[in-house]
């Protein structure tokens, strides 16, 4: 459960053994759980800490007398270029091994007995653990350093330089989520706003289809007015509506999402905008016939300034009025 407790020993064979008090210490137990480690022992209790290599480097618990080491660690390892990983349980290095003796006696006399032979220890174990970039997704460090202006990321001097094949594998998985573009590597549009979320690439690009995130969280989603450029459009059915651009931001932190298309909020300009694509054949293809007869082109009808003109206007209140904006609304 993590929350350790006190168990009593038997004393049966040990002179003078006592109860203990056993915590356990691991990197995703919780912030307090791991700071009882810290506290003080309850009197006459024994100290017990059953640990992952969290406790290698990471801190020093006081009063550590006694440290038992198997020798062994999960650890991180990736499958091929895909950027998957696996969890495997192995033989820690010889500096792994060294740094768990150095936890025993850090304030007092201490001893380390490990679980394995010392010609195992000479014979087996790689006398270092290999860099931690070795075995991590570079998707993630790839993207990141491409939107702080990081173009050429081979050259970046990172302090244990990753594999170009790493790398390359890195930019072909971005490429594939749309944060890159193919050949050149720049960054797109979607590839900066994925940047911006504090997840991996590939979580991000699911959260930036903003049909969905907009539709099924729109609460927390904002939206810009309408944009002038691109413009409303209309789209045929079965949309069969007219729709505006905008900017859209997420969450408490304005994370930027991909632009929307969204119906116009505006009724006249809805009418505007479907009268045109009407008189075009956009909506129907019946009209298509009649464009040649029309003394100026439908698209004038879509501008705004067209609105003063009084026939215009006297047309586009009238079909506001009767709510016409798509095909749907003439039946």
């Amino acid at each position: 459960s993590g929350s350790g407790g006190l168990v009593r020993g038997t004393g049966e064979g040990v002179e003078g053994a006592g109860p203990v008090f056993v915590l356990p210490l691991y990197a995703l137990l919780a912030p307090a759980a791991q700071a009882r480690v810290f506290q003080e022992v309850p009197a006459g209790h024994r100290l017990i800490v059953v640990a992952t290599n969290v406790a290698e480097t990471s801190l020093t618990i006081p009063g550590i007398r006694y440290v038992v080491d198997a020798g062994r660690s999960k650890q991180r390892l990736l499958e091929g270029e895909g950027g998957m990983a696996r969890f495997e349980v192995r033989w820690i290095s010889q500096a792994a091994a060294a740094q768990r003796a150095g936890r025993a006696g850090r304030t007092g006399p201490g001893h380390c007995y490990r679980l394995y032979s010392s010609a195992h220890f000479n014979d087996s174990m790689p006398k270092h653990s290999a860099p931690e970039i070795a075995n991590t997704a570079l998707e993630g460090v790839l993207l990141v350093l491409k939107s702080m202006g990081v173009d050429k990321v081979a050259n970046f001097p990172f302090p244990s330089p990753p594999a170009a094949s790493a790398l390359h594998a890195a930019g072909r998985v971005l490429e594939a989520l749309g944060a890159l573009q193919p050949g050149s590597q720049a960054l797109t549009p979607v590839g900066r706003a994925m940047a911006r979320f504090p997840i991996g690439p590939r979580h991000a690009r699911m959260l930036l289809e903003a049909e969905w995130l907009t539709a099924s969280g729109s609460p927390l989603a904002q939206f810009s007015e309408p944009l002038l450029e691109p413009g409303p459009l209309y789209r045929p059915p079965p949309q069969d509506a007219v729709m505006a651009w905008h900017d859209v931001t997420y969450g408490r932190h304005s994370w930027p999402l991909p632009r929307c298309l969204r119906l116009h909020p505006d009724a006249a300009t809805r009418a505007a905008i479907f009268a045109a694509a009407l008189l075009e054949g956009q909506a129907a293809s019946a009209f298509a016939e009649l464009r040649p007869l029309l003394l100026s082109s439908p698209s004038l009808l879509a501008k705004p300034e067209m609105r003063g003109v009084a026939r215009v206007g006297e047309l586009i209140t009238a079909l506001k009025s009767r709510g016409v904006s798509s095909i749907d609304s003439l039946c």
